[in-house]
């Protein structure tokens, strides 16, 4: 006879844009598991728009790994599911770049760089 432990979990947040919000493009929020001191998953949730409002979702998680408790968070987000941008990194979207900052499970992405403004200036 053997007893298996099992369970399941969720976790979801918002994404916030600070500056222009992209028109198209998918992002996501990249979600690590990790058991015994180790990651023993990484997910990627499509962060979705409704109603103005971003956010993301991942349900029926895995609760346990071989008998470990397993802790999901959020460790920064990605556009192609391979490369994970951390917190105050840079993101680039629709050519525009983007700081990520990560409070708790919730994303937000402010709008940076420079412009150039040139003029001149007259004495009447």
């Amino acid at each position: 006879l053997t007893n298996t432990i099992t369970g399941t979990t969720k976790i979801s947040g918002t994404k916030s844009w600070v500056g222009t919000t992209p028109a198209s493009g998918t992002v996501y929020a990249v979600v690590e598991g990790k058991a015994a001191g180790k990651t023993v998953s990484t997910t990627y949730a499509e962060i979705t728009e409704k109603d103005g409002a971003y956010s993301y979702a991942l349900n029926d998680l895995p609760l346990y790994d071989n008998g470990n408790e397993i802790t999901y968070s959020v460790v920064g987000e990605s556009t192609d599911q391979k490369t994970t941008i951390a917190d105050k990194g840079i993101i680039t979207i629709e050519g525009k770049n983007y700081k990520v900052s990560l409070s708790g499970t919730n994303l937000t992405n402010t709008i940076t760089g420079t412009t150039k403004i040139s003029g001149t200036k007259s004495w009447v």
